[in-house]
């Protein structure tokens, strides 16, 4: 029975499976046919085209064509109950001008669109039973599918066939941009293939004229050139290359005009070029020597100097330009620009044996130049200049030993020297002569140094020293005439000037008789000096000017160490009476005008006279100091009582110390009136200190009431605790702080409530969650237990106090609740931060507990989750977590 069953379920899907695979081809038709393209002098997409095909060829338009040609193949299938009607054009060719400058465009000039129309006709009746007309349809290689369609077999034994098809090609706007895109890409690759048969073109040349250089200095004024042409070498290829012809092309498949090629040619002259240039500023300081070498022997100096300079300028230490430069400049007999170049060359390079030899030599040249340049200045007596000659002559000796140096070096020396000497000598005798003895010593001066310069060649000093001792014997006698007209400082003058030559001088011995005729001179000076103040002073007109002018007199007598003078002693003593007395005059003037702090001021400083020298004290002026402190300490108490009286404490204390001073600097620390003043103005001020601190802790008091009214609890304690403090920091004054002490007993318990809640919201600020829940439910046992609610104060529970504060917060008060089995409170919650716009990812874990649970706690037979959770979440897309969850729990139970 099994094995019919079988067979019979083999027979069953055999006969189904042939019946749906069988298809049965009613009409297979194909045709080979082919389109002409044409210029039709439109501005259509099809006449752009072959427009732009006409330019590549210099042809006209109208002469301008091409055509492909295709197979249609027109089928009718029959698949089961329906007919599969297909046209399809196999074999696309394309023939004619569809090269544009050697690229084949033949995948962008098919069509890209036919319309076309078509029947579909019962063979035996010739009835049409489809029409298919204007039918717009993309054409697609490979094959170009223009028709196929699925048409209902109503009669599965008649045949049909497809007739009148007509088929109308056309060119889009599309297809028109795109063979444009092409043919853009085309010009391009042809402009770059033209730059770079330009730059190969110049490469060639510049190649052919380096060949046929001579001398390598040829090339200096190319480099520029040079260097500026591999840049735009280098440009011009990274240009091509970036090129997006260079890409989409395919031109190395394609390249009819060797682009690759001339790139690659390009590359290659660039590369000798660079070497070239390279290899060129490598040497291009023997480039610029061997060109200054032949303009000196062309004798174009001035063009070989500069060539010179510019291969010092690129190379400094090459020793051969140097050596040129050196020659040039002896030439034209700058013989110390020449010898500097000498010096370095010979003392700071390394020069090769020949350019050691020729610098050395040229030395040489130039040191008997100098010799000969000093003989000829000695000649006219121009020794200075002959010694600066001969000093340059004898550097090089110094400097460069392998220089000859001549023995005339020596006697043109000694001749120059002598002469020189002699200058100055006859320059000495003549200032002495005309009674210049200050620009005789100079000149002398000048002499010595010279001599002392020149010791080898000037051995004796004699001539200079006669002279010294004759212009020293001159002061003294000048000096004398001096003394005998009376003309003291004069006389001074002169005596000190020879003790200052005879001082300085080793051959010249200072007498005691000079030392004697300066101190009787200074004497002089000084007698004249206390005259001076004596006429000042017997004129009476200014008493300082004269204290002055006999101080200036007796500091000249110490400095000198002269014996003081009995006339000096005696103006000295009435000097000071004088000022002593007109101090107390003046004293008395101002303190019969009020002027009391500056008749005090005069007071004392003739105090301070009569203590320093011994002045007659007179009887009046103790009494008249007294008077004046009595009177400026009563003005400066009043003047204290009345800043008491404005409270301005801080100045009324400046009186008082002002006071205090007076008092004690003036020894009335025993005056009995005195005493009673100042202790009577302390009393004042402090009486007024007690009375401000008083005021202040009635207003401070006045302040915690007024937010205590305000149910600011804890800043009235605040200004509870400044007023306390400020009596118990002022307990002198014995005020009574009872008053701030009851109210603050009063209300502690809601300044305890107040900072638990403040507590609570520091944490949550500072992100200690717990702390702030744990700190929120303290305050409202608080408040329950000591009756907060008596001070008008109302406690909001912990939901109302984490929704007023930020949403992270919010989440953990959630995630608490979950934790205390408050779970509709928790979904509560988690609506607040749904409608704050809070991220739902934050809340999906506690959104799926809070689900779980809630769906433990309504599950019932009979009920609908899908109520449930639309009561719970509104169907909100936010809590899609949470519905997940829920409905999941829901299932479970």
């Amino acid at each position: 029975m099994k094995k019919i069953i079988y067979l019979a379920t083999i027979i069953l899907l055999n006969f189904v499976s042939t019946s749906f695979s069988q298809s049965q081809v009613l009409f297979n038709k194909s045709n080979n046919e082919s389109f002409v393209v044409e210029y039709g002098n439109t501005n259509t997409p099809k006449d752009l085209i072959l427009k732009k095909m006409a330019s590549a060829t210099r042809k006209a338009p109208r002469n301008t064509q091409f055509s492909f040609s295709y197979t249609q193949e027109a089928r009718i299938i029959r698949r089961g109950a329906s007919l599969e009607v297909g046209i399809v054009l196999k074999n696309m060719n394309l023939r004619g001008d569809k090269f544009y400058k050697g690229f084949d465009l033949t995948s962008y000039l098919f069509p890209a669109e036919v319309v076309f129309s078509a029947n579909l006709v019962d063979v035996k009746s010739n009835k049409v039973i489809k029409k298919y007309n204007n039918a717009h349809v993309k054409l697609k290689a490979p094959n170009y599918e223009i028709l196929l369609k699925q048409e209902a077999d109503t009669a599965p034994q008649r045949q049909y066939k497809i007739v009148n098809i007509s088929k109308k090609f056309q060119y889009t706007q599309a297809s028109w941009q795109k063979i444009n895109q092409k043919i853009k890409l085309i010009d391009a690759y042809i402009a770059g293939n033209k730059d770079l048969k330009i730059r190969n073109k110049k490469m060639a040349r510049i190649a052919y004229e380096n060949a046929t250089l001579t001398e390598n200095y040829m090339y200096i004024d190319s480099i520029p050139y040079y260097k500026e042409q591999v840049l735009n070498n280098e440009q011009t290829i990274r240009s091509i290359r970036s090129q997006a012809y260079f890409r989409e092309l395919n031109i190395a498949q394609n390249d009819p005009r060797q682009l690759k090629q001339k790139i690659q040619k390009l590359e290659q002259y660039n590369r000798q070029l660079d070497g070239l240039v390279k290899s060129l500023e490598n040497n291009l300081y023997i480039l610029y020597y061997n060109r200054g070498m032949v303009e000196m022997k062309a004798r174009a100096e001035m063009r070989a100097e500069q060539s010179f300079m510019d291969s010092k300028r690129v190379n400094p230490t090459f020793a051969p330009t140097n050596y040129q430069l050196a020659k040039i400049q002896y030439n034209r007999r700058n013989y110390r620009q020449s010898l500097n170049i000498l010096y370095y060359i010979l003392e700071e390079l390394r020069p090769e044996p020949v350019v050691r030899k020729l610098s050395n030599g040229l030395a040489e040249n130039i040191h008997r130049e100098y010799i000969r340049i000093a003989r000829n200045a000695s000649n006219i007596k121009n020794y200075g200049g002959a010694i600066e000659f001969l000093d340059q002559a004898a550097e090089i000796c110094v400097r460069l030993p392998a220089v000859y140096c001549s023995q005339n070096l020596d006697t043109e020396y000694v001749r120059a020297v002598e002469g020189e000497l002699n200058l100055y000598l006859h320059d000495a005798d003549r200032s002495i002569e005309g009674g210049y003895l200050l620009d005789a010593e100079n000149s002398l001066s000048e002499a010595e140094a010279f001599r002392f310069r020149f010791s080898k060649y000037l051995p004796d000093n004699k001539l200079i020293d006669q002279r010294w001792l004759r212009i020293f014997y001159d002061y003294i006698s000048r000096g004398d005439e001096l003394y005998s007209a009376m003309d003291y400082k004069g006389a001074v003058r002169e005596y000190r000037n020879a003790k200052r030559i005879c001082t300085k001088q080793i051959t010249i011995n200072c007498s005691q008789t000079l030392d004697n005729s300066l101190k009787k001179a200074k004497m002089g000076v000084y007698g004249q000096m206390v005259n001076e103040v004596e006429m000042s002073y017997l004129e009476g007109t200014n008493l300082n000017l004269t204290e002055k002018k006999l101080e200036q007199a007796e500091a000249y007598r110490r400095v000198n160490n002269l014996p003081e003078n009995t006339k000096a002693k005696r103006l000295f003593r009435e000097i000071k009476q004088a000022k002593y007395n007109n101090l107390i005059s003046d004293g008395i003037a101002l303190k019969n005008s009020s002027k009391l702090a500056l008749a005090l001021q005069k007071f004392d400083q003739a105090i301070e006279i009569e203590k320093t020298y011994q002045v007659p004290k007179d009887e009046n002026l103790d009494n008249l100091i007294r008077e004046t402190v009595l009177i400026l300490i009563d003005q400066k108490i009043a003047e204290g009582e009345k800043n008491v009286e404005k409270n301005n404490l801080v100045r009324a204390k400046s009186y008082y110390v002002d006071a205090i001073k007076l008092q004690r600097k003036y020894n009335l620390l025993n005056d009995r009136a005195t005493i009673g003043k100042i202790n009577a103005l302390q009393e004042k001020i402090f009486a007024q200190e007690c009375a401000n601190v008083q005021r202040s802790a009635d207003e401070m008091y006045s302040k915690a009431v007024n937010y205590i009214f305000q149910k600011q609890f804890i800043v009235a304690d605040q200004m509870l605790n400044k007023a306390i403090n400020l009596i118990e920091l002022n307990s002198v004054c014995e005020l009574n702080s009872d008053k701030p002490v009851r109210k603050k007993t009063e209300i502690s318990d809601a300044v305890m409530y107040q900072k638990e809640l403040v507590a609570a919201g520091k944490a949550v600020k500072s992100g200690t969650y717990q702390v702030a829940v744990d700190k929120k439910m303290a305050a409202t046992t608080y408040y329950e237990e000591y009756n907060i609610g008596r001070f008008g104060l109302t406690n909001t529970d912990l939901f109302s106090f984490a929704a007023s504060r930020n949403e992270d917060f919010m989440l953990f008060t959630a995630n608490y609740y979950i934790r205390t089995e408050e779970y509709r409170q928790s979904l509560a919650m988690l609506i607040e931060l749904k409608n704050k716009g809070y991220s739902k990812y934050k809340t999906k874990k506690t959104q799926q507990i809070v689900a779980s649970q809630l769906a433990k706690l309504d599950y019932s037979p009979s009920a609908s989750y899908k109520e449930k959770i639309a009561i719970y979440t509104q169907n909100n897309r936010w809590f899609k977590a949470f519905q997940k969850s829920y409905k999941a729990q829901w299932k479970k139970q």
